[in-house]
C-alpha cells in the first residue's frame, strides 16, 4: 500500500484547472476551424483595391473589421449546417487534411500580402503619393491580426453572456423557448445599451466636444474692424455668434493693397465677408434673413458678384474659393454664407442630412427674393456654391437644372454626394454612351462636368449664358458612396477608369460598399487633383463661370500661386 503525501489531495486539487480558468481559456486561446477559414478568406477580401490609395493604419483597421465579421460568418455557417442535419464530410475533419488547408491558406495569403503591395503601389502612384515599403505590410498585418483577436474576443464574452442568460431562462421555460428568449433578451440589451448608452452618449460627447470647438477662436484670428465684414463692431451679426469657422472667414481674406498688386490696378475695392452662425438666430429662416440685412447695410447689392455659398458641416468655406474670386474681380464682390451645425460634414450627414437642406434653400431663397426686386441693370451677377455637403445643401434650393439656370448667373458645385436630387437626376439622363464619372448632359449646353483643368480649358467656348459646373474627381468616394454599391454594379465601375482609378479596382456585392465607406474617411488626405480635394482648379472654375474683365492665362497661374 502506497504512502499516502500529506496535503497532496490539496495540492491536487488546487492544481486541477478552474471553471473560471477553462471559460478563459475558451475565450482566449480557442479557436473555430471554419471560422478561422472564413475570416482568412474575408482578409483576403478586405485587401482589394478600392477609389484611393490606403495608409497601412487604415489597412489594418479595415482588415481587422472584415476578419471579424468573417469569423463569425464560418462559425454561424457550421452551426447552421450541423442544426438542419447537413452532415460534415470526414475527410474535413482529420487533422491531416486541416493541416494542409492551413498551408494552402497561409501561401495564398503571403501572395495576397505581395499582391496588396503591388496594388497599393499602383493607386500611390496613381495619385502622386509614395508607396508602401515591405515594413508597411509587416505592420499592417500584424496590427489587424492583434486587432482582430480583440474584437472576436469581445464578441465571445456577450456570446458567453447570451448562454448565461439562456440558462437561467430554461430553469422555468422548454429549453427552445429558452435559447431564442435569451438571444432576444441579449440583442434587445445590446440595442438599448447602443442607442440609449453608447450612440446617444457618442452623440452628446460629439455635440460637446464640436460646440467647445466650435466655441473657440483660432490663434491669430481676431474681430474685423471693417463693416464690410460680419462680426465686426458695425454688424448686426456678434462675433461670438459666427462660430470658429465663421469668425475664420470674416477674418481672413485679400486686402485692397494686395489685390491691387495682383491685378496692377489701384482701384481695387474691399471684398465683403458675411456670415452666420448657428448661434447667430434660433432658425435658418432667421439667420437667412440677417445676412439679408447684413447685405443690405453693407451696399452688397451694388457690388459686381454676388455669391450665395453653402459650407461644409461645420461651417467651413474653403478659403481658396472665397480668394479666388476676390483677387480676379478686384475686390468687387460680396461672399455670403450661413452655418447650419458645428459637426464635421460627415457626422453631421448621418445624424441629420435634412439640416443642411433646410440651410441652403433659406439662405438662398431669401437672398435670391430680394436679389429680384432690384433693377436688373443695377444688380449684382448671382452665383451659388457649395463643396461636398455644402453642395448637397446648396442644390436643395433648386428643382431642376431650369431652376438654377433662370434663377444664377453660374453655379459651382463641388464634390457632391451620391444621393444630392438634383446631381443624381442629371446624372441618370446623360447623354447617352457619355461616362458616368465624367457626364454629358443635353450636350453640354447649361451644365457640365470637370475634373481637371484641361477639362475647364476645353469649355472655353461655353455659349450659356447661365453656366452650371460639377467639379468631381474619378476617385472622389464621397461621390460615389452610395448603399446600392452593396448588390448592385455601378456604372462607373462598369465603364473604363477615370485617370486615377487603378484598373484593377473591380466591384464586389458587399465588398465594394465596405471599401468604399472606409475610403471616404481619409478623401481629403491626397494631393490636390485626387480625391475629395479640388482646390487646384477653383481659379480655372471661377473664371470659366464669372468671365473677369482681361483675363489670361498668365493672371490664372500667378493667382493660383497666390492661393495655394
Amino acid at each position: 500500500m502506497k504512502k499516502s503525501i500529506p496535503y497532496a489531495d490539496k495540492i491536487l486539487k488546487y492544481a486541477r484547472p478552474k471553471p473560471w480558468f477553462n471559460t478563459l481559456q475558451r475565450l482566449l486561446l480557442s479557436y473555430n476551424f471554419y471560422g478561422t477559414v472564413a475570416a482568412i478568406i474575408f482578409f483576403w477580401a478586405s485587401l482589394v483595391p478600392s477609389l484611393l490609395p490606403r495608409p497601412w493604419l487604415m489597412q489594418a483597421l479595415m482588415s481587422a473589421v472584415a476578419i471579424m465579421i468573417g469569423y463569425g460568418c464560418g462559425t454561424l455557417l457550421q452551426k447552421l449546417s450541423r442544426l438542419i442535419g447537413i452532415p460534415e464530410p470526414k475527410r474535413i475533419r482529420t487533422i491531416y487534411t486541416k493541416r494542409i488547408t492551413v498551408v494552402i491558406l497561409v501561401i495564398i495569403t503571403i501572395a495576397m500580402l505581395a499582391l496588396w503591395r503591388v496594388w497599393q503601389t499602383e493607386s500611390h502612384l496613381l495619385v502622386n503619393q509614395i508607396p508602401p515599403t515591405v515594413f508597411g505590410v509587416i505592420q499592417m498585418l500584424l496590427t489587424a491580426s492583434l486587432l482582430s483577436y480583440l474584437l472576436i474576443v469581445i464578441i465571445r464574452v456577450l456570446k458567453l453572456a447570451t448562454i448565461k442568460v439562456q440558462s437561467r431562462i430554461n430553469v422555468f421555460l422548454p429549453r427552445w423557448i429558452g435559447n431564442a428568449l435569451g438571444i432576444i433578451v441579449i440583442t434587445v440589451l445590446l440595442i438599448l445599451i447602443f442607442n440609449n448608452f453608447l450612440y446617444a452618449a457618442f452623440i452628446r460627447s460629439a455635440n460637446t466636444a464640436f460646440k467647445g470647438r466650435n466655441l473657440g477662436t483660432e490663434a491669430g484670428v481676431i474681430q474685423p474692424s471693417s463693416p464690410l465684414r460680419s462680426g465686426s463692431e458695425a454688424s448686426l451679426i456678434t462675433w461670438d455668434s459666427l462660430g470658429r469657422q465663421g469668425r475664420n472667414f470674416v477674418a481672413a481674406g485679400p486686402v485692397v493693397n494686395e489685390i491691387n498688386r495682383f491685378t496692377g490696378q489701384t482701384d481695387a475695392l474691399e471684398p465683403i465677408r458675411l456670415y452666420a452662425g448657428v448661434d447667430s438666430a434660433e432658425t435658418a429662416a432667421a439667420r437667412a434673413q440677417l445676412i439679408v440685412a447684413e447685405l443690405r447695410r453693407t451696399g452688397a447689392f451694388a457690388r459686381e458678384v454676388l455669391v450665395v455659398a453653402t459650407p461644409t458641416g461645420s461651417g467651413w468655406i474653403e478659403s481658396e474659393a472665397v480668394e479666388s474670386i476676390e483677387y480676379m474681380h478686384g475686390g468687387n464682390t460680396a461672399f455670403v454664407a450661413q452655418q447650419y451645425s458645428y459637426l464635421p460634414s460627415w457626422l453631421s450627414f448621418v445624424v441629420d442630412q435634412n439640416v443642411a437642406k433646410e440651410s441652403g434653400q433659406a439662405l438662398f431663397d431669401a437672398v435670391y427674393t430680394t436679389w429680384l426686386e432690384l433693377p436688373v441693370e443695377s444688380r449684382p451677377k448671382l452665383y451659388t456654391y457649395g463643396l461636398s455637403l455644402g453642395s448637397f445643401g446648396g442644390q436643395a434650393a433648386f428643382t431642376s437644372l431650369d431652376d438654377v439656370s433662370r434663377s444664377v448667373n453660374g453655379a459651382l458645385f463641388i464634390g457632391a454626394p451620391n444621393n444630392t436630387d438634383l446631381w443624381r437626376q442629371l446624372t441618370d439622363r446623360r447623354d447617352k454612351g457619355s461616362l458616368e464619372w465624367q457626364p454629358s448632359y443635353n450636350d453640354g449646353r447649361d451644365v457640365r462636368w470637370a475634373s481637371s483643368s484641361d477639362d475647364i480649358a476645353s469649355f472655353s467656348s461655353w455659349p450659356a449664358e447661365s453656366k452650371v459646373l460639377y467639379l468631381q474627381h474619378a476617385s472622389d468616394p464621397i461621390v460615389w458612396w452610395s448603399p446600392s454599391l452593396i448588390l448592385d454594379k455601378p456604372d462607373w465601375l462598369d465603364e473604363p477608369r477615370g485617370p486615377d482609378v487603378s484598373p484593377q479596382t473591380h466591384w464586389y456585392p458587399f465588398i465594394s460598399f465596405f471599401h468604399i465607406t472606409i475610403d471616404q474617411m481619409f478623401g481629403v488626405n491626397v494631393p490636390v487633383g485626387h480625391g475629395h480635394n479640388y482646390a487646384d482648379v477653383l481659379v480655372e472654375s471661377w473664371a470659366l463661370l464669372t468671365q473677369p474683365e482681361n483675363w489670361s492665362p498668365s493672371k490664372a497661374q500667378k493667382l493660383e500661386e497666390i492661393i495655394l
